[in-house]
């Protein structure tokens, strides 16, 4: 046998005659005994979920140290010898401990203190840990849990969520999270620690629903970024005493927190608890973005209660989502007047009356942004007001930088999808790709990531190149079930992987409800991506004449998409009845809307040398002029956007600013 294996032979002898195996066989047991205790105790001693990690690196750490005993100490009947080598003729048992052996016992006890002094310093750890960026007074309501046997109270806890949100907002002294980022964990098994990390909290209030018939049963809890219990408290209560329980609650946290304040929760107008049930419904419709359901609701609340203030103005702002037409831009006007009749100076009728003033034709930005400014004086941390001042702040260029004013906006609402897939794009445009990367990330870590995320992540994979890095994220958003399938039909074919593309339009034909805006257009997507126009203008023309909507009604995105296909087709007169009245907006999306880009390009190239082509050469001279605009306004210019204006500048006849937009 070579000296080597006989070395490594006797080494695991001397291991076992000195039984190190079995004190590190002992030790693991009874680490793994531990850390079963400590998962059932811990969160009952308001230990905070990280405690059970330090716990298992302690133990991880000592281990070196058991190794070592183990080989120069045996723990017997007799109590602790000292083992001496084989050579000594010294049985297992060992001999007495003399003086030097104390000295080695010294050795592994000093580490072996500090590493157990780490320990119960990051278990117990201060019952309040340190939050850099969380200020003292900063608070998360979470929705509270439906425990009702009927499911469909679902909407009423999350109603009384928000409403103790509304109230708690009310003390200026307090940073409240606004409604969708506290949202974004509900459901979930997502711990304590991390939610108030990614919402930069110290406090979250969180509680549970019981509501049979008239009777109701709310518990709260107060708890601390480490989970550590505040406040706790339960209330037994007739259904018409809602509005007292929310109003408590509030002022109960506020004592807990700012014992100090002595500033008053206001009461407002208060309707009976028939017509907030149903407002709550529609409230609850308006968050989710179902539109149609959400007009039902507000709609049938103020016919319940004329004087409901607040069921005028999110009714207003309903109506106003996407791209309304003539006739919700009036009634919009109209009830977001009688709201600020029924309450002047209402915030979410001030904010209501910037969003009408921005959609209207023309847009009144100057009045837009007076409303606005008027929203945010009196209720500072609504983020809806924040991020609506963008367009009207844009075109009259003025205002706050848009950074800053993004930035502000997630101070309230970290993981507001849309605000968070702005500031991204902001960042971009500076050229700090790394920060609008990192910024779409921190929302994708939510349970249930926003499309809006992902929308944002695929562009800027695919301005960089990054082609295999899209076509994973859009696999995890299609294997999760994640709203549509488009990302993975552009991933596969930007590869030129037709029949992939193909197998997933197929797929989303199937499993998008049917009620899905643009769910009747996906047959033209694969052939529009292949360059089959023929074949994709067909598609538009049955599909649009199968839906039998007036041309009024359709969604401008629409409209744009399919005049393209007819363009790239070569049909001039039936894109340019597709773009119609929409003109204005399109010229609008210059320099923001990539698809404006491209609709307006598949126009202007399809009506060159016909009755139309001065009216096509004035688009791509706007085209020019936005662009030109934006030039001074951005540091970093995707490589889709120099090929977008390389091909402006060649559809206006200048062949030479074509080829140095390419590189060429």
């Amino acid at each position: 046998m070579p000296k080597a294996d006989r070395n490594v032979n006797g080494f695991l002898r001397e291991l076992r005659r000195r039984r190190v195996f079995r004190t590190a066989g002992l030790y693991v047991v009874g680490g793994w005994l531990l850390i079963q205790v400590a998962d059932v105790f811990f969160p009952a001693w308001g230990l905070p979920d990280e405690a059970i990690n330090d716990l298992l690196i302690g133990l991880v750490a000592l281990f070196p140290l058991v190794l070592v005993f183990g080989w120069f100490f045996d723990i017997t009947t007799l109590g602790l010898k000292r083992t001496l080598p084989a050579a000594d003729g010294v049985e297992p048992g060992g001999r007495t401990l003399e003086r030097s052996d104390y000295g080695i016992l010294a050795g592994l006890a000093v580490p072996a203190a500090l590493v157990l002094a780490f320990v119960v310093s990051t278990v117990l750890g201060p019952a309040e840990p340190p939050l850099p960026d969380a200020s003292q007074y900063r608070v998360a309501v979470q929705p509270f849990l439906n425990i009702s046997a009927d499911p469909d109270n679902e909407y009423f806890c999350d109603g009384i969520s928000e409403e103790i949100r509304n109230h708690l907002a009310g003390f200026g002294e307090l940073e409240v999270i606004a409604r969708r980022s506290s949202e974004a964990f509900k459901g979930s098994d997502v711990g304590i620690a991390q939610i108030a990390a990614l919402l930069g909290v110290r406090y979250l209030l969180q509680g549970s629903v019981r509501k049979h018939g008239d009777d109701l049963r709310i518990s709260a809890q107060l708890v601390d970024a480490g989970g550590v219990q505040k406040w706790q408290q339960d209330f037994d209560r007739r259904l018409e005493n809602v509005f007292e329980i929310q109003k408590e609650i509030a002022e109960a946290v506020v004592d807990t927190i700012a014992p100090w304040v002595s500033h008053v929760v206001g009461t407002g107008y208060e309707p009976d608890v028939d017509t907030y049930l149903v407002y709550l419904r529609g409230r609850e419709a308006l968050h989710q973005r179902d539109v149609a359901r959400a007009i039902e609701y507000l709609d049938k609340a103020i016919g319940i209660d004329p004087k409901l203030a607040v069921a005028h103005a999110d009714l207003g702002i309903a109506l106003l989502i996407g791209d309304p037409g003539r006739a919700n831009l009036d009634r919009a006007a109209q009830l977001i007047d009688t709201a600020l009749e029924l309450s002047p100076g209402l915030p979410r009728a001030l904010a209501a009356k910037g969003l009408y003033l921005q959609q209207k034709r023309p847009p009144d930005n100057r009045g837009a942004l007076k409303a606005l400014y008027a929203a945010l004086e009196a209720e500072p941390n609504m983020v809806d007001a924040i991020n609506w001042l963008g367009n009207p702040s844009r075109a009259l260029g003025e205002g706050e930088d848009p950074v800053k004013r993004l930035e502000r906006a997630l101070v309230f609402d970290p993981l507001h999808p849309v605000v968070n897939l702005n500031l991204s794009q902001r960042y971009a445009d500076r050229g700090e790709l790394e920060r609008a990367e990192q910024t779409l990330l921190r929302v994708l870590e939510v349970p249930r990531p926003p499309h809006h995320a992902f929308m944002g992540m695929r562009d800027l994979l695919r301005q960089q190149g990054r082609l295999a890095e899209l076509n994973a994220i859009a696999k995890g958003r299609s294997l999760r079930h994640l709203d549509m399938h488009y990302d993975l039909i552009l991933s596969y074919a930007l590869f030129g992987m037709w029949d992939e593309a193909d197998y997933w339009s197929r797929r989303t034909r199937e499993e998008v409800p049917a009620d899905y805006w643009f769910k009747a257009f996906f047959p033209m997507l694969v052939p529009f991506f292949r360059g089959r126009y023929d074949e994709a203008a067909r598609l538009s023309r049955e599909i649009l004449e199968s839906r039998g909507e007036p041309l009024e009604d359709l969604d401008s995105r629409v409209r744009w998409w399919n005049a393209e296909v007819r363009a790239l087709a070569g049909d001039c007169d039936g894109a340019a009845v597709l773009v119609g009245d929409t003109l204005e907006p399109l010229r609008g999306l210059f320099g923001e809307d990539d698809n404006a880009y491209r609709a307006a390009h598949a126009l202007a190239w399809s009506c060159r040398g016909g009755p139309r082509e001065a009216a096509a050469l004035d688009l791509l001279r706007d085209i020019e002029a936005s662009w030109q605009a934006r030039l001074q306004e951005v540091l970093y210019t995707p490589s889709l956007h120099q090929y977008l204006m390389a091909q402006n500048a060649l559809l206006l006849g200048d062949r030479e600013l074509a080829l140095e937009r390419l590189g060429a």
